[in-house]
C-alpha cells in the first residue's frame, strides 16, 4: 500500500549507520529526502522505488557507500541525482530504471566503485550521453560486472559504434540508422 502521509524524513537527523537495508517505496508524498542529512553508510541495499513526487535525493549528501545494491526505479518526477554527490562505493550492483522524467545522473561521478553490475535503462528522459559520461567517469575497471546503459532517451547518437563489414553498416540499436561512421547527431 501507499504510504500518503511521509513527505521526508526529519526527525532521523542523527541516523549515521543503516546495518542492513533502506527501502524507501511507495511514498506519494515524499518529495525530499530531507531528514537523513548524517546518514554516511547502508550497509546492504537501498531500494527506491515507486515514490512519485520524489525529484531528487536531496538531504543524503553525506552517503558515502551503499554495501549491496542501490536500486532506484519507477519515480516519476525523479528529475537528478542531486544529493548523491559523496557516494564513493557501491558494493555490488547499481540499477536505475524506469524513471521517466530523469535527465541527469552526474551526481555520481564520485563513484570510485561499482562491484557488481551497473545497469542504467529504460530512463526515457535521459541522455545517452549523460549516461556514458558517468560510465566513463567511474571507469570500466572499477565496474565488477556488466555494464547496461541501454533504452534511454537517445537525445545525442554517437555513431562512433557503427561497423561497416563488406559495405553494409551495421547498427547497435534502431535510431542509429540516422548515422554515418564517426558522425554525432542530435535528434
Amino acid at each position: 500500500d501507499a504510504n500518503s502521509l511521509a513527505v521526508n524524513f526529519e526527525g532521523l537527523n542523527q541516523l549515521r549507520s543503516i546495518a542492513e537495508d533502506l527501502i524507501v517505496t511507495h511514498n506519494t508524498a515524499l518529495t525530499s529526502m530531507q531528514g537523513l542529512e548524517s546518514l554516511v553508510d547502508v550497509g546492504r541495499d537501498m531500494y527506491v522505488e515507486g515514490n512519485s513526487a520524489l525529484a531528487d535525493f536531496t538531504g543524503m549528501e553525506s552517503l558515502q557507500s551503499v554495501g549491496r545494491d542501490l536500486t532506484i526505479t519507477d519515480n516519476d518526477s525523479l528529475e537528478t541525482l542531486a544529493g548523491l554527490t559523496e557516494l564513493l562505493e557501491v558494493g555490488r550492483h547499481l540499477n536505475i530504471t524506469e524513471n521517466d522524467a530523469l535527465t541527469d545522473v552526474s551526481a555520481l561521478e564520485g563513484l570510485t566503485s561499482i562491484g557488481g553490475d551497473m545497469i542504467i535503462t529504460g530512463n526515457s528522459s535521459l541522455s545517452t550521453s549523460n549516461v556514458t559520461s558517468l560510465r566513463d567517469s567511474i571507469g570500466q575497471g572499477n565496474i565488477g560486472g556488466q555494464v547496461d546503459l541501454t533504452q534511454n532517451n537517445t537525445t545525442e547518437l554517437d555513431c562512433s559504434s557503427v561497423v561497416n563489414w563488406g559495405g553494409n553498416f551495421l547498427w547497435p540499436d534502431s535510431n542509429s540508422s540516422l548515422c554515418t561512421t564517426g558522425d554525432t547527431y542530435s535528434i
